[in-house]
C-alpha cells in the first residue's frame, strides 16, 4: 500500500509513536540530538523532509536565525546565499498567524516568493505543512516548522487533521527546547558576565547610559564601552538588539 497521510494517521500506533517522541524533545542535550528527534518525529508524521527555524527580528536593521535541518543541507545553503528570508511566504505567514496551514494555502504573490518555494520543491518539499510556533507576546522570537513530502499533494489528503494537531505540538516543543539550547550556546560563546547581563536588563527597560551608570556605580564611558564589547560578542548592531537577543533566549 502506498503511503498517504490517511494511512499514516489511521495507524493504531500513530498517536502513541508521535507522543513518545514529543516527550523526549525536552530532554535533548544538544542540537544534534534535537535534529535526530526532529527527523524521527517528522517521519512519523509522514514527512520525507523537515526543518525548524528559530528567528529573531528587532527591527529592519537586525535579524538572527538558526536552523534545525532534517533535510538536504544544500537547501539551507542556497536559501542563505540567495537571501531568501525576506521573500519567504512561509515565514511571512508564520509572523502573523499561529495556526498550521498547508503550504498550498499560503499566499504567494511575487516572482521572488515563487522562486523561494521552487527552491524548496527541488529539495523534496513538493507538498508541505507550515507550522508557526510563536514564543509569546513579549518576545520577538518565533519558530517555524515545515514538514515536506516528495509526493505531490500529500498533505492535501484525508487524515491531515491529526497530523496538523501533532505537528503543532512538535513545533512548540522544538521552539522551547531549541531556544533553551541556543541561549546556553550564546552565553557560553559570548562569555557575558553577571554585570553585562545586568546592563542588558537595564537596556531592555529603556534606561539611558547616564541612568545605568548611576545604578551600577560606573562612569558613562565605561557603560558605553561595555555595550560596544557586548555588541561585538553577540554580533548585534545596538544595545537594544543585544538586549532583545538576551531576553528572547532566556539570558535575562
Amino acid at each position: 500500500m502506498s503511503k498517504t497521510v490517511r494511512t499514516i494517521s489511521e495507524d493504531p500506533e500513530f498517536f502513541a509513536e508521535v507522543g513518545r517522541r514529543l516527550e523526549r524533545v525536552g530532554a535533548c542535550r544538544d542540537e544534534m540530538e534535537l535534529v535526530g528527534l526532529l527527523r524521527e518525529t517528522s517521519g512519523k508524521l509522514g514527512a520525507d523532509n523537515a526543518f525548524f527555524v528559530s528567528f529573531t527580528r528587532e527591527d529592519s536593521s537586525f535579524e538572527s536565525y538558526e536552523f534545525l535541518l532534517a533535510c538536504d543541507p544544500l537547501w539551507a545553503l542556497e536559501y542563505e546565499q540567495d537571501a531568501c528570508f525576506g521573500d519567504d511566504p512561509w515565514l511571512a505567514y508564520s509572523r502573523s498567524h499561529t495556526q498550521p496551514i498547508r503550504g498550498s494555502e499560503v499566499e504567494c504573490s511575487t516572482e521572488r516568493e515563487r522562486a523561494v518555494l521552487e527552491l524548496a520543491e527541488r529539495y523534496g518539499f513538493r507538498s508541505t505543512a507550515v507550522v508557526p510556533a510563536p514564543a509569546g507576546t513579549d518576545s520577538s522570537r518565533l519558530g517555524m516548522l515545515v514538514l515536506g513530502s516528495e509526493i505531490i499533494d500529500f498533505f492535501e489528503g484525508d487524515g491531515y487533521v491529526p497530523v496538523k494537531v501533532l505537528s503543532r505540538s512538535l513545533a512548540m516543543e522544538l521552539n522551547d527546547q531549541f531556544g533553551a539550547l541556543l541561549g546556553r550556546e550564546i552565553l557560553l560563546n559570548s562569555q557575558l558576565t553577571a554585570t553585562d547581563l545586568l546592563l542588558l536588563v537595564y537596556a531592555r527597560e529603556g534606561l539611558q547610559t547616564k541612568n545605568i551608570a548611576r545604578a551600577v556605580g560606573l562612569t558613562a564611558e565605561a557603560i558605553d564601552t561595555r555595550f560596544r564589547r557586548m555588541n561585538t560578542k553577540l554580533r548585534t548592531p545596538s544595545r537594544k538588539a543585544a538586549a532583545r537577543i538576551a531576553s528572547d533566549y532566556g539570558l535575562i
